[in-house]
């Protein structure tokens, strides 16, 4: 008898075996949501500010530039890039947006990772300002070799602002990291303040080789902070909080 109930319970409620996701998907009559399709939200989605700052910030680094006659005299170059810094501000600032608005679970529920999501804001924010960047080359070169030395002076204190950054954010929390990341930016800053008046002919021709190494090594650092971001995306600072 207790066998027999369990056959009739077993018949009336049995469930369906499990189907895939594009098996399922295609039953619904609903697409799977492709990158390229979150790639075109996100360029709506970002905030206006962000294209403004970037804009001024641009214009402020090239107009320094011109008035500064930075060939002329390179410890000029070194005031220049006390600008670079800032760059990256801008850059997490976008980024840490949602943790700022609380906008995480928000986020989460929508048909793509947050891994992808992330992505997709880093993929408009640094095309845009690597087209800044070539763009002030540009205008602030007169010849193909100083195009070629903003190229390699610019990234250097970008990158250096960048990796202090990811480094202090974990540290600080999601609702602090903005802060973290302006305190970051000013004290790169500060730094590249004192090496103009303290070793100004680290910016003469002669250490530009030693200029391409730095840019290579902080790069290589950024990649490898950013990988620890990625493998540890739930319990770091995407996580909720």
């Amino acid at each position: 008898m207790k066998w027999d109930r369990k056959r009739e319970l077993r018949r009336a409620f049995d469930a369906p075996m499990p189907g895939g996701k594009r098996e399922f998907l295609a039953r619904i009559g609903k697409k799977e949501a492709g990158f390229g399709r979150l790639l075109a939200v996100q360029f709506y989605y970002m905030q206006k500010s962000t294209w403004v700052l970037n804009i001024l910030l641009f214009l402020g680094t090239v107009g320094s530039g011109r008035m500064l006659n930075i060939w002329e005299s390179r410890r000029n170059l070194g005031i220049l890039l006390l600008w670079l810094p800032f760059w990256s501000l801008l850059l997490f600032r976008e980024e840490l947006r949602c943790g700022i608005y609380r906008m995480e679970e928000l986020e989460r529920s929508c048909a793509y990772s947050a891994l992808e999501v992330l992505v997709s804001r880093l993929f408009w924010t640094g095309v845009l300002q690597l087209l800044l960047l070539g763009a002030s080359g540009i205008l602030l070169a007169d010849t193909a070799e100083e195009w070629l030395a903003i190229l390699i002076y610019f990234p250097v204190p970008w990158l250096a602002s960048s990796l202090l950054s990811l480094l202090a954010i974990p540290a600080c929390g999601r609702q602090q990291a903005l802060w973290c990341c302006i305190g970051v930016s000013a004290l790169v800053s500060v730094l590249l303040a004192a090496a103009v008046e303290l070793c100004p002919q680290i910016y003469e021709a002669g250490y530009l080789a030693g200029w391409l190494a730095a840019a290579v090594c902080l790069a290589a650092l950024n990649g490898v902070q950013i990988r620890k971001f990625r493998k540890n995306m739930e319990e770091s600072i995407w996580s909720l909080q």
